[in-house]
């Protein structure tokens, strides 16, 4: 669903008209009636990054494709930050990681990171779109200027996957893992660098202008 507003506007004894518009954008998924007969209210899309991460699914009362991933809550600085991350029974979230390694939000408190804990994050649809143009005359000449953007909207970056991730082999790495974590800079230069030791990525970025 969608809503459009345009204004005009022309100055009386001058050369300048200009016109705005927006357009308000509310995309959700209403129903998959017909879509599968088990009751599935969603649908898992098979679009991946590097034969290794399915971020999108459309669900019933989310918008179309969103995001469908795991918070990412920090870096974990020390052992004794990993020591402390402990589920219900005790056992550590997180056993394999070390410091300087992402720390993933248990979303459902089972004590344990798996897709069960992935949540809707956004997708790259706007919430709105913009436009403003400006036309002038003078004499024989005249000049049109026109603007445009979106607001609202987030970009998922698979760039980060195979450039930021010391885990996959085959791909070169982008040269500003250079300055990720270390125990010398606990706040890294480069803060969205993937340790080797990490296999989830999130990476979502506003995507408005």
């Amino acid at each position: 669903m969608g809503i459009r507003i345009e204004l005009q506007q022309y100055h009386r004894g001058s050369a300048i008209r200009d016109y705005a518009g927006a357009s308000l954008l509310d995309n959700k998924l209403v129903n998959l009636h017909g879509y599968s007969n088990g009751g599935i209210d969603y649908i898992a899309h098979s679009d991946n990054v590097r034969s290794i991460l399915t971020p999108f699914r459309s669900k019933v009362g989310q918008p179309l494709y969103s995001y469908h991933l795991i918070p990412q809550q920090g870096i974990f600085q020390t052992q004794e930050e990993i020591n402390a991350y402990t589920g219900p029974d005790g056992q550590l979230i997180q056993p394999n990681a070390v410091p300087g390694d992402f720390k993933f939000a248990d979303t459902n408190g089972d004590g344990k990171i798996d897709d069960n804990d992935r949540v809707f994050m956004g997708n790259y649809q706007p919430d709105v779109t913009y436009n403003f143009t400006l036309n002038l005359n003078y004499k024989n000449f005249d000049l049109t200027m026109f603007f445009q953007g979106v607001g609202g909207a987030k970009a998922f970056n698979g760039y980060k996957l195979s450039t930021y991730n010391a885990s996959l082999q085959g791909y070169n790495l982008d040269n500003r893992v250079l300055n990720a974590w270390s125990p010398e800079t606990p706040i890294p230069a480069f803060r969205d660098y993937l340790p080797a030791t990490t296999t989830i990525p999130m990476a979502i970025h506003r995507a408005g202008t």
